[in-house]
């Protein structure tokens, strides 16, 4: 298929490939000579009011015109250019509670993420879901996650979004620390971003070249002084990382076992 856009019908402004003698100005005629692709006969439909400018869209040797949604088809959003991604990392449900955070819930909604990446530790299977309720999801499994989420997701990744290069892992091992674990694993690719978990501390750092993003946790905090996510912006080939902080006053307590809580009690005594 050929797509010729937006000539100019009294100019001499044409698509590529149409040029000099082999365009006939159509001020008054509803055909236009294309050289060795022969001959464009103009519909009425396609004149564009008084600016006398129309889209072409044919199929070659033919004066057939066809819709431009048939030659570009609309790409996946996850490939698009110019996206938001949520980054979430080590939610760790249903231990820390039965749904999403709403904090999370909401600002992953308001901010209108249309790919949302997960970097481990959802803990059962049945939790992906929520997150594919609010948008697409990519994931890799961490070291608490069942084989289930293991065989589905993997255990390293590498996305393409927006023209830039993810490399998603959960980051556990015993050698080194958690970002060098991190940024080990894809020492001999080609990415922008590596977003990891694992550590449950929130990290934006630039670092050779390229960004190192931990999103923290947004269930379970540890020592950290609040929860967290993080957001990247992409657009006109450039990424920006930030990180969301929020606070959960009404949280219920973690979900315990029978007997736990007197354990801890008696241990206290």
């Amino acid at each position: 298929m050929v797509s010729a856009a937006c000539g100019t019908l009294r100019g001499r402004s044409w698509p590529t490939g149409v040029r000099g003698r082999h365009a006939q100005e159509v001020s008054k005629r509803r055909t236009i000579s294309l050289g060795k692709l022969g001959a464009l006969t103009l519909l009425p439909e396609h004149w564009a009011g008084k600016s006398k400018r129309a889209t072409l869209t044919f199929l070659p040797g033919t004066n057939d015109p066809i819709s431009v949604a048939q030659v570009m088809p609309p790409r996946p959003p996850c490939y698009g250019e110019g996206m938001k991604v949520g980054v979430v990392a080590d939610t760790h449900l249903p231990r820390f509670g039965a749904e999403l955070p709403a904090s999370l819930r909401d600002g992953l909604r308001n901010e209108g993420v249309e790919l949302i990446v997960h970097l481990g530790d959802f803990t059962s299977a049945s939790i992906p879901e929520l997150f594919e309720a609010l948008a697409p999801l990519e994931a890799v499994a961490g070291n608490n996650d069942p084989p289930e989420l293991v065989a589905r997701f993997g255990r390293r990744k590498i996305v393409p979004v927006g023209g830039m290069r993810l490399g998603l892992v959960h980051g556990d091992g015993r050698r080194g620390t958690t970002i060098d674990r991190s940024a080990g694993a894809f020492a001999k690719d080609k990415v922008d971003v590596i977003c990891f978990g694992h550590s449950h501390q929130p990290l934006c750092e630039r670092r050779g070249g390229l960004w190192l993003v931990n999103p923290g946790s947004p269930t379970d905090k540890r020592r950290q002084p609040r929860y967290s996510y993080a957001i990247l912006d992409i657009a006109h080939g450039r990424v920006v990382p930030r990180l969301v902080f929020f606070d959960r006053p009404a949280d219920r307590p973690p979900l315990s076992p029978p007997g736990a809580r007197s354990r801890r009690a008696a241990r206290r005594r």
